[in-house]
């Protein structure tokens, strides 16, 4: 066997925030908290994600991170966009902290095989904390949240690549 090649990381952009087309269009990637596209009691996700989806007909798409893609949104229409999405309790990419912009969660304990913990649950402590607002504390917590649960780095998954 040849000897294990040196993992290069080029990025891990999920291209959340608005993003110019080829052909002269748009494309909004929007944060889907815990890849999870549902109506909330703060959120009505799912409703304005339909609603435009079908008034638009953007081509969508889901990203490994658990995000989504809307593209083909033309230019003229992205405040309208924007708008809408405030209306309905979703933040904006450009809003979100980027502690929150990569939180990802797996389905865990008790699904999950691979888990050592439970995630999901985990994840929603931080939203709610009171160090959400403090990024040195933050930073620390996550460190301290990924350490207890086995995980390496935001995005893996007790260690290992993310897995379907």
């Amino acid at each position: 066997m040849e000897p294990p090649r040196t993992l290069q990381w080029h990025n891990g952009h999920d291209h959340l925030g608005w993003h110019r087309e080829r052909d002269g269009t748009s494309f909004l990637g929007l944060f889907i908290p815990y890849g999870r596209i549902k109506d909330t009691e703060n959120m009505q996700l799912k409703s304005v994600l339909r609603d435009l989806v079908l008034e638009l007909r953007p081509t969508v798409r889901f990203t490994a991170q658990q995000n989504v893609i809307l593209s083909g949104i033309p230019d003229e229409l992205r405040p309208a966009v924007e708008e809408r999405l405030r209306s309905a309790g979703v933040p904006l990419p450009q809003e979100l902290s980027t502690v929150r912009q990569n939180t990802m969660a797996c389905v865990a304990l008790p699904t999950c095989g691979l888990a050592l913990a439970e995630s999901e649950r985990f994840a929603l402590c931080w939203k709610r904390s009171p160090m959400s607002g403090n990024k040195a504390r933050t930073s620390a917590a996550i460190g301290a949240a990924l350490a207890w649960n086995g995980s390496e780095a935001p995005g893996t998954h007790n260690g290992s690549a993310n897995h379907a």
